[in-house]
């Protein structure tokens, strides 16, 4: 081995051995490309300029842990790195340029239907998505939107970025419509059992409206909404059923019974509660019912007034004997 080669060798070496505080970690950022794929991963694609009088260079990186890193130099040649966190340190050994491509699960997650992407970017980047995917909301107003064959891109300034796709709308649209149709049979069916749904009948509308501004995934979840709204209204109006029929049953056997003391307000309640049964009302019917009904089992006989009996039965004898005593004049 040459004078040259050894004094090379020994310099990497040195530089290998040197702590990793001791290293410098200038470089500025050239490119950043986040590509999603359809089953949710990130491919980041990260491209920095870096001093070629450096061996060693330690970069940020984005969405640790980083699967299937591979960095390059200008030329196209595989450099060793190490990740420590987000922080890789790369053996550049001159290199003017390094691109980092990797695959990331912590840059996206999925809420429902929807995905999301996001990243703190210090430099213009660009998020790639999915063949088939639709951009469903974005943080901030980009720089640019376009396509690559059919890929859609979307090209953002430095800072925060959020962007929000959806996979497979027309699927979204088709089950936005087998909830509006399902919600839309069960109200129906109901209504034509003597229900009143209005809170349901409203929130469907709504869901229709959505539709037809093609707000997909909104219409869906509206139309659940609505039709949870229905089943729980018709729980409603089986209880308060029940309780009105109780509440005139009782009121029928205090009359029966003769206990029409306190029964009158028993009544009106009763007439109350089916007033407000009959116009949807179910749970203040149902209330109102109940209080009918404790009215009703509360009711008692007249009270006799002695004293009155008591006079009417001295008027009766005294007539008795005066007609006896001007009979025998």
């Amino acid at each position: 081995m040459g004078p040259a080669r050894i004094v090379l060798a020994m310099t990497i070496v040195v530089a290998l051995l040197l702590p990793v505080a001791c290293c410098d970690q200038d470089y500025t950022p050239m490119g950043l490309t986040l590509t999603a794929l359809s089953e949710g991963a990130i491919k980041v694609e990260y491209a920095v300029e870096s001093d070629p009088n450096k061996l060693r260079v330690a970069v940020q990186l984005f969405g640790a842990p980083f699967i299937n890193m591979v960095v390059r130099d200008e030329s196209g040649n595989p450099l060793n790195s190490a990740a420590t966190g987000d922080i890789v340190m790369v053996d550049s050994i001159g290199a003017s340029q390094l691109t980092f491509s990797y695959f990331s699960r912590n840059l996206s997650c999925q809420e429902g239907p929807t995905w999301r992407v996001n990243v703190t970017a210090p430099i213009e980047a660009r998020v790639v998505l999915p063949e088939g995917a639709d951009l469903f909301d974005m943080s901030d107003v980009p720089l640019r939107i376009g396509t690559i064959g059919s890929y859609q891109y979307i090209d953002f300034s430095p800072g925060d970025i959020c962007v929000y796709y959806i996979m497979g709308l027309p699927r979204v649209q088709e089950e936005a419509q087998e909830s509006i149709n399902k919600t839309e049979n069960y109200v129906s069916e109901r209504e034509a059992e003597g229900y009143v749904l209005c809170e349901a009948r409203a929130a469907l509308r709504q869901s229709k409206s959505l539709f037809e501004e093609s707000e997909f995934l909104a219409s869906k979840n509206g139309a659940e909404d609505a039709l949870e709204v229905a089943m729980i209204t018709l729980d409603r109006a089986i209880s308060a059923a029940d309780m009105v029929g109780k509440a005139k049953t009782a009121v029928d056997q205090a009359t029966l019974e003769g206990r029409t003391k306190g029964l009158s307000q028993a009544e009106a309640g009763l007439a109350s509660a089916q007033t407000l049964y009959s116009s949807g009302e179910y749970v203040e019917a149902s209330a109102v019912a109940a209080e009918a009904y404790q009215k009703a089992v509360s009711a008692s006989k007249p009270t006799e007034d002695l004293f009155t009996n008591q006079l009417v039965i001295a008027g009766a004898f005294l007539s008795f004997i005066g007609y006896f005593f001007f009979k025998s004049l």
